[in-house]
């Protein structure tokens, strides 16, 4: 068959489209800078070993996806609208900040983001607000093999957030807790561990959703009796469901604030101040 001028330009159009619409342009980047401008739909970003302290340009740099917000102890950087974005890191990539109070990264309106091989925390503990990754209306969210260590007050934050999955990851060392999820559906915690965290309930649920956690570890985790809960639900009726986990030395004297939210599916309990559900 013969192909016309006409069919080849429409052919190459195509081709323009599907690339814009699914390609990734990939980008390497080894300083603060060229990693706060990769950031934008439709990139792969690989982080070459060392620290990437984002705080070092903390509004400096404004692009269509890049804000700051002020916090009380200086800058937050939030990325919006950014679809079909991947981070991840080699062997050593690390990304913190300075403020107490920020979130190390705070994602607005994301679909299609995959952060992975990275470790992330803050350079000083704090406390009230400023975990390390938030998602704030959100689909297809991925964090793999990275580790999420606490100095702030949380690991995870969700809110109106569908398709999330965490896997071969660790959330520790958090000042308040270890994640807090709102209005989110078709969240999967696999093969992670959520360790050394206190001092509120650990997992706080709000509204609906249904959440998993499978083959995951709970230890060494502890609270007071202010939050007492290990999980924690309010408004709504979100569900849980515990399936091969292991809970082990948690200082924590109650597991849920409501009967009946959890499913629990084969799961180990070993020295744990609460009673064993269930």
């Amino acid at each position: 068959m013969k192909l016309t001028h006409k069919s080849l330009i429409f052919i190459f159009f195509a081709l323009f489209l599907f690339q814009c619409a699914f390609g990734q342009e990939k980008v390497t980047v080894s300083s603060v800078e060229d990693l706060i401008e990769a950031i934008k739909s439709n990139t792969q970003i690989t982080l070459l070993p060392g620290r990437y302290n984002l705080s070092e340009y903390e509004g400096k740099i404004r692009t269509k996806n890049i804000s700051w917000s002020e916090v009380f102890d200086g800058m937050e950087m939030v990325v919006t609208d950014v679809e079909n974005l991947e981070i991840k890191g080699m062997a050593g990539a690390e990304i913190v900040v300075n403020p107490r109070y920020a979130w190390v990264m705070k994602f607005r309106r994301g679909k299609n983001i995959k952060l992975s091989n990275l470790t992330m925390g803050h350079t000083e503990k704090g406390s009230c607000v400023g975990g390390v990754v938030s998602f704030y209306t959100g689909k297809d969210i991925k964090i793999e093999n990275s580790i999420l260590y606490g100095s702030g007050t949380e690991g995870v934050k969700l809110s109106n957030v569908s398709k999330f999955t965490f896997t071969n990851s660790v959330i520790k060392e958090c000042t308040y807790d270890l994640m807090s999820l709102s209005n989110s559906n078709e969240v999967l915690f696999e093969n992670s561990a959520f360790l050394n965290t206190g001092e509120f309930d650990m997992v706080i649920i709000e509204g609906t959703g249904k959440i998993v956690f499978k083959n995951c570890m709970f230890r060494d985790n502890v609270n007071g009796s202010y939050y007492p809960h290990l999980f924690s639900f309010s408004e709504g009726d979100a569900s849980v469901k515990l399936q091969n986990c292991q809970f082990i030395n948690n200082q924590i004297s109650k597991f849920s604030n409501i009967e009946g939210r959890i499913e629990l599916v084969d799961n180990v309990f070993k020295n744990n101040g609460f009673v064993i559900p269930d």
